[in-house]
């Protein structure tokens, strides 16, 4: 949210009614939105953090794609196709890593707020976040 506010995208925190009118208190997938982000649309950015080593996760290559796949994506993706927004998994381990789509939008958020002049905290920002990335091979 703060990287978005730095670089300007008017965002909103747990936005109500995302889905349209039938969408229910209990569907939030927009924990941070952002009105307008590309080709007129805007971005709902649904952030998850999960434990890795959760018997649930164990198993997994990469826990943090797989549970924005399987328990995000495939819970939401229908719901926006006729929204007047684009839905973003942001999913990241206790441990640190984050999924590929939500490392792009940081990457991009982070580029926005460098642009509004916001240098240091991207600095900071991106030290922070890039420490606890892990790297894909």
């Amino acid at each position: 949210y703060k990287l978005a506010e730095q670089g300007l995208q008017n965002p909103e925190m747990g936005k109500l009614g995302i889905l349209g009118a039938t969408d229910s208190t209990k569907r939030r997938p927009g924990d941070v939105s952002i009105p307008l982000w590309r080709y007129g649309r805007g971005m709902a950015i649904d952030v998850a953090v999960i434990c890795p080593l959760a018997a649930s996760h164990v198993d997994c290559a990469e826990p943090c794609e797989e549970y924005a796949r399987l328990h995000k994506h495939n819970r939401y993706d229908a719901s926006f196709v006729n929204s007047r927004d684009d839905y973003v998994a942001m999913g990241f381990e206790a441990s640190g890593a984050v999924n590929e789509e939500g490392e792009n939008i940081m990457k991009q958020l982070i580029r926005f707020a460098t642009g509004s002049g916001q240098l240091d905290l991207c600095r900071r920002a991106w030290a922070r976040v890039s420490c606890s990335i892990r790297k894909r091979s």
